[in-house]
């Protein structure tokens, strides 16, 4: 039993990701950068994830995937369409129903609150629930799951 962390895994193609294997679960926790690299195009950095995130699968009873990964969920485009079927894929639920990430920005000279959807849980584990609160040192949420 225990917990044990897979330092191999930790970064790849512009991705931080750190896969935890604890009892029957695994647990792989993600940032996908802001800021592309090179070539790289949103969608292309996208796929790359989602790659990277099935071969960590491996066929696992139980896993959650949880972190940054910088896709807004409240908007249709590309992205959030390669993160639907990577749920609908391997029958996972994404937990997360509201947004995560808040800042206010100029337009215009006025200030305007912008908000998304960015920081996401995804899982097979049927019981998992989530508690979002706020972290004053950051502009985005807090997010745990108990699982």
């Amino acid at each position: 039993m225990g917990i044990k962390i897979r330092l191999d895994l930790i970064k790849s193609k512009n991705l931080e990701i750190i896969p935890v294997d604890y009892q029957e679960t695994r647990i792989i926790g993600v940032y996908r950068p802001f800021k592309l690299v090179g070539n790289e195009t949103p969608q292309s950095s996208c796929k790359n994830l989602i790659t990277a995130l099935k071969e960590l699968e491996h066929g696992q009873r139980n896993v959650l995937y949880g972190g940054d990964f910088n896709i807004n969920l409240n908007k249709e485009c590309p992205e959030s369409r390669l993160l639907q079927s990577f749920q609908d894929d391997l029958s996972l639920h994404q937990l997360v129903n509201k947004n995560t990430w808040f800042r206010v920005v100029e337009t215009d000279g006025k200030p305007k609150l912008r908000k998304s959807k960015l920081d996401l849980i995804f899982t097979n584990l049927e019981d998992t629930k989530i508690i979002i609160d706020d972290l004053w040192t950051s502009d985005h949420k807090l997010i745990i799951a108990n699982i």
